[in-house]
């Protein structure tokens, strides 16, 4: 095989290539041995309030972040360590195997509005974490495992005598071994070997949320507005770009790919128990232009929004290794999903479409929402129009009261729309979130609009299964239209929800997750 990677690597300079080799058989043998190198983290307050944490895989650069200490055994170990007093910045605390590592540093965290405040950091370093950096800084050094092992036991503060009872070994061996491996490190010897080892551990604090750093906006909000029903994971694709994650609902669960609409925290908010009652998980890609605090010209560059997530999904299907996939679309989630499966079908076994918007304009009604619509289209299409028109409803949703006002007006037709809006349904208030969203998401929505109102709905896609879910009384699109749309979709059928409206995942929360549920299991 080393000769075979080594034609692979052929063109690399010379001096790299043995590197390069190296580093793809040790990668291969992680894969293999099914050991990878994940760092867990938290953060804690002065008080040793818990604040955020996460797992960091050091291998695929992806961040999952935890809502809680108690989402993650070993990170309620630490909480608990922290609560009782055991963490001063520069302590180590060892579990009783000798398996990992606590490390506590300090950090200082500030914003444009507040000055810095003190915090610790907690780090559990298992010796996997701890190959995996030894070998970023140093793999020149070629350690054996059995003295990478011992380098990681000093540094834990594990004696020599219980490291030997550890690993079945005389003292004299692992004596033996720390003098070798200080001599390869070019050491002086012990004392001079765990600083430089401390050195290089150091760079933990970096890379624990490094990733996270690209989505540092998107990361307050699912923790602030939607932290007990959703977790963000942070990964990059294979193209190298940054992918933000949703995830809701059991670990364990059927997994269910979610294309979203502009109002995905009624699709979310309230949805953990009853997704965990189903047994479904969501996974939700965040689409370019959304919770995004990149600038609009930056996002503007290249294919529309709309083609590049469409190409982001593809690639986050590829890199979970899904195939046969669920996609569930939601409002005008659900029109961008029957683009979607018309261009890739091999892609997915079904589609689940809950309350679609279709954008259309019914002079009939000649309700507010309709009239918002119609006006769009008579205007007519521009990325740079709609962007616009989007920047300036962004001026005025910071004012609450005009906020409720706008919205109140769009779905003022549905009782059951308003009242899960105050949150007296399934989902929080949508003014304490839906402000934060628009403000962030401009340039998803605006290309949302633009998207929606100038591409017809696709012909009839005939290779999928498509499950229509709406409800009776959906101010934005009738379902009367939904109906039609279903004529024409063959393989497909509808679900009605007597009494819902746009919103029906947050009023009729149990119904809603209970028939995606069924299709899911249907297929």
């Amino acid at each position: 095989m080393k000769d075979n990677l080594a034609r692979v690597f052929s063109i690399l300079p010379e001096e790299r290539i043995e590197q390069a080799v190296n580093g793809t058989l040790q990668r291969l043998k992680s894969v293999e041995t099914n050991t990878k190198a994940v760092l867990k983290w938290c953060d804690f307050d002065e008080r040793g309030r818990f604040v955020r944490g996460g797992a960091t895989d050091l291998s695929d650069y992806m961040v999952k972040m935890v809502s809680a200490p108690a989402d993650d055994p070993e990170l309620e170990t630490m909480a608990r360590d922290v609560a009782d007093g055991f963490a001063e910045p520069g302590r180590v605390t060892c579990n009783e195997d000798g398996t990992r590592f606590t490390l506590f540093l300090p950090d200082r965290v500030s914003t444009p509005q507040a000055a810095p405040v003190p915090r610790i950091r907690g780090f559990i370093v298992d010796f996997q974490v701890f190959k995996k950096i030894h070998l970023t800084f140093q793999s020149e050094s070629r350690l054996t495992d059995a003295e990478m092992r011992v380098a990681f036991q000093l540094l834990a503060g594990i004696t020599l005598r219980h490291a030997a009872s550890l690993d079945d070994v005389t003292v004299e061996t692992k004596r033996a071994q720390i003098k070798t491996a200080a001599a390869k490190m070019q050491c002086s010897g012990q004392l001079d070997l765990v600083r430089l080892l401390m050195g290089q551990l150091s760079i933990i604090s970096v890379i624990a949320d490094d990733e996270m750093r690209h989505a540092s906006f998107a990361e307050t909000f699912i923790s602030e507005k939607l932290g007990r029903d959703a977790r963000l994971v942070v990964e990059r694709l294979g193209n190298g770009q940054i992918l933000r994650c949703v995830e809701a609902g059991p670990a364990d669960g059927i997994p269910v790919v979610v294309l979203h609409g502009m109002m995905f925290g009624m699709l979310l908010s309230g949805a953990a128990e009853h997704l965990k009652t189903e047994g479904l998980r969501l996974l939700m890609p965040l689409r370019r232009g959304y919770l995004d605090a990149r600038p609009m010209l930056d996002l503007a560059a290249g294919d529309s929004l709309v083609e590049e997530s469409y190409k982001d999904l593809n690639l986050f299907l590829e890199r979970r290794a899904m195939k046969d996939v669920t996609l569930l679309g939601h409002s005008l989630g659900a029109v961008l999903a029957l683009h979607y499966a018309r261009r890739f079908p091999e892609r997915l076994s079904q589609l689940v479409l809950l309350s679609a918007n279709t954008a259309g304009a019914d002079t009939e009604r000649d309700s507010y929402a309709d009239i918002l619509y119609g006006g769009y289209k008579t205007l007519g299409e521009g990325t740079s129009l709609s962007r616009a028109i989007t920047l300036e409803f962004s001026r005025h949703y910071p004012d609450q009261a005009t906020a409720k006002t706008m919205l109140d007006r769009m779905f003022n037709a549905s009782p059951a729309d308003l009242s899960a809006m105050e949150g007296l349904e399934t989902a929080t208030p949508v003014h304490a979130w839906f402000p934060d969203l628009y403000r962030s998401s401009v340039a998803g929505i605006s290309d949302d609009y633009d998207f929606v109102m100038g591409a017809r709905l696709p012909e009839p896609i005939t290779q999928i299964t498509a499950r229509f879910i709406h409800g009776t009384e959906d101010p934005l699109t009738p379902v009367g239209t939904i109906r039609t749309l279903v004529e024409k979709h063959s393989p497909a059928d509808i679900s009605t929800i007597s009494g819902a409206g746009h919103f029906a995942p947050a009023s009729h929360a149990e119904q809603v997750w209970r028939l995606v549920a069924e299709q899911v299991r249907h297929r």
